[in-house]
């Protein structure tokens, strides 16, 4: 896609910042086939069969020129309400819609151009790099305030702003725009995965203008369920009831998701609380992947607390917003009861939301308690194991020490041993030619002149003590 000469411009002659960040990500953000875009546009008028709901202009496959057409007859409409469905394969998929259509809707529909920051945050994606990104803009355009071009002047919210437009001639409201998205969680439905959740993001955009009594829509993945509640009834809805719908459906599954969190924070805390570390520790069932199980918890939650807290602070804006600006525009006296109900319920959701907020903090807090005795467990099972491995080395130390004593012991006797054969071999040796002279005088040859027993007996006396002294003069 080229860059044309004013892609700066998202809106009329307002330059725009957030139309540069959103062109740079724009591979990211948007399908680069025209025929693959796939925007569902449907619209309502007081007093129309049901049938006029249907207006039958779905911009599939058609890109710009698709969205010219449908912004020839939404610019010839008043007293209408046009919703606008941009819609997602899966979360982290690209948008089913083009840039240059996404421009060419973004300047029929005069769409702020803070929403640019928020449409950012969809696109193909492998992480959740920006998870914490949920935020609320809005703005009013006052008729009475025309610069020279002729262009409405919008106003902001910041003091600076209020205090000079109260200082300015009187003006009339013109038109209101909001925009902003919710991140919520909800069960996916796939089989094979542990974690039975994934978070989801829709984004709206809702602008009213007071002359023509028009009203438009703009939903970037908003969920079937709300569609239908939508589009049940062909007559148009209240502004506060839509968003009301919206803000319900997206808080529906937050109690049963901390719940389960819940259950886990339960489960790591008794491994971790009921582990008999004074009985067979090599047996434990807490190990070091407790610890990265933990870590991995503690992020999901930390991430449900920040939503939340995102979450509150958008509803509130947007309650600010509706008490400004739709109800002081509700002539009616019914539905200006009707609007007050839901803002009444608006509040009472806002509640139940810092009620989820608060138990995530606590489950956070649990979860640093845990992993503190979590780790003091593994130091003790280490201090154990290194006590039970010195006092095994010592053990085999002292074997050590007596077996060496023991073979000392037997060299010493084997050294012994080993003199006295040595002692009886030189006597062996000394004796040996006495030996053979013996043995021939005492045979027949030779008859012995005397009595010889005598001297035998004093000479075996003195060889044993001639042996004695050898060892000793050797040992």
């Amino acid at each position: 896609m080229s860059q044309s000469s004013d892609s700066s411009l998202l809106f009329s002659d307002a330059a725009s910042l957030e139309e540069q960040s959103l062109y740079r990500k724009c591979d990211q953000i948007f399908v680069s086939d025209e025929s693959k875009t796939d925007v569902q546009v449907r619209k309502t008028c007081p007093g129309e069969s049901s049938q006029s709901f249907q207006f039958g202009r779905s911009i599939t496959g058609q890109g710009m020129d698709g969205g010219q057409s449908v912004l020839e007859v939404y610019q010839n409409t008043d007293n209408s309400q046009w919703f606008f469905f941009i819609s997602q394969a899966h979360t982290w998929s690209r948008l089913n819609v083009s840039h240059g259509l996404f421009r060419q809707l973004c300047h029929g529909l005069q769409i702020m151009p803070q929403s640019a920051e928020i449409v950012s945050a969809f696109g193909a994606r492998t992480t959740d790099d920006d998870e914490y990104f949920t935020t609320c803009h809005r703005q009013k355009i006052w008729g009475a305030q025309n610069d020279s071009t002729g262009a409405f002047r919008r106003s902001g919210e910041t003091p600076s702003e209020m205090y000079a437009m109260a200082s300015e001639p009187p003006h009339s409201l013109t038109c209101i725009d909001i925009c902003y998205n919710i991140r919520f969680v909800e069960r996916h439905g796939r089989d094979g995965l542990k974690d039975p959740w994934s978070f989801r993001q829709v984004a709206v955009y809702h602008s009213y203008d007071y002359e023509r009594k028009k009203c438009s829509w703009v939903f970037i993945q908003l969920p079937k369920a709300v569609i239908a509640s939508i589009v049940r009834e062909a007559k148009p809805h209240s502004p506060l009831l839509i968003h009301w719908l919206i803000r319900h459906y997206c808080a529906s599954e937050w109690r049963w998701y901390i719940n389960y969190l819940s259950d886990l924070v339960s489960t790591m805390r008794d491994v971790s609380c009921f582990t008999r570390v004074d009985q067979d520790l090599e047996g434990l069932p807490l190990d070091f992947q407790q610890s990265q199980k933990l870590e991995v918890l503690r992020n999901k939650i930390r991430r449900v607390n920040l939503l939340l807290g995102s979450c509150i602070s958008t509803t509130e804006s947007l309650m600010a917003h509706a008490t400004e600006c739709y109800c002081q525009e509700d002539g009616d006296e019914r539905n200006g009861n009707r609007s007050s109900e839901i803002l009444l319920e608006f509040g009472q959701h806002v509640d139940v939301l810092k009620m989820h907020k608060a138990k995530a903090s606590s489950l956070l807090e649990s979860t640093q308690s845990i992993d503190f005795l979590t780790t003091k467990v593994l130091e003790f099972r280490q201090n154990h194991m290194t006590y039970n491995l010195n006092v095994s080395m010592e053990n085999i130390s002292r074997s050590m020490s007596n077996e060496n004593k023991l073979m000392a012991s037997t060299a010493d006797q084997t050294r012994q041993d080993s003199k006295t054969i040595k002692t009886i071999s030189i006597i062996a040796l000394v004796y040996l030619p006495a030996t053979l002279l013996s043995s021939v005088f005492s045979s027949e040859l030779v008859q012995p002149i005397s009595n010889t027993k005598g001297r035998a007996g004093g000479l075996t006396i003195i060889t044993l003590l001639a042996a004695k002294l050898w060892e000793r003069k050797t040992g």
